[in-house]
């Protein structure tokens, strides 16, 4: 995804760090640890999906001096499930447009009628990109559709 997104962006998240000013006992820092592990243990992963879908149609990708960063929402017609669940056929997806204010040429590049291999969570599930200008020519066609993010590496 890396390669994808431009010069080695990571587009990840850090949770739970804490600095502190002083040095820590060998026994606060594992019972740090263990309530961390006990955290992650009981953390629900979004729903996740693979399928094998064809590009019906694209949104313009916005430009990058007005949004450093920013999705675009293309539409698929899904050809196969590999993996998961998707209740339509149509799916719409985001994807990176535009990183460090650089437009994502293999976003870009995509034309209709080419199949692609996509690996899916809801946008819901995201809420860090609730913030980013989201791209979509026919916003219409979202309502009552579960928009889903191409989380694939």
């Amino acid at each position: 995804m890396a390669g994808e997104l431009g010069r080695g962006r990571w587009d990840g998240e850090i949770q739970h760090l804490a600095l502190y000013a002083r040095d820590l006992e060998d026994e606060q820092v594992a019972a740090h640890a263990r309530y961390h592990e006990r955290y992650l243990a009981r953390r629900e992963n979004p729903p996740r999906v693979q399928v094998e879908a064809r590009l019906r149609s694209v949104s313009a990708i916005p430009e990058p001096g007005a949004y450093p960063d920013a999705l675009v929402v293309y539409a698929y017609d899904v050809r196969r499930v590999v993996e998961g669940e998707v209740a339509d056929r149509r799916v719409l997806v985001a994807h990176w447009g535009v990183v460090n204010g650089q437009v994502q040429d293999a976003i870009r590049r995509r034309e209709t009628g080419t199949d692609h291999r996509l690996v899916l969570e809801p946008f819901d599930a995201h809420p860090q990109l609730a913030s980013l200008k989201l791209s979509h020519d026919d916003p219409e066609e979202a309502l009552g559709r579960t928009v889903w993010v191409d989380v694939g590496r």
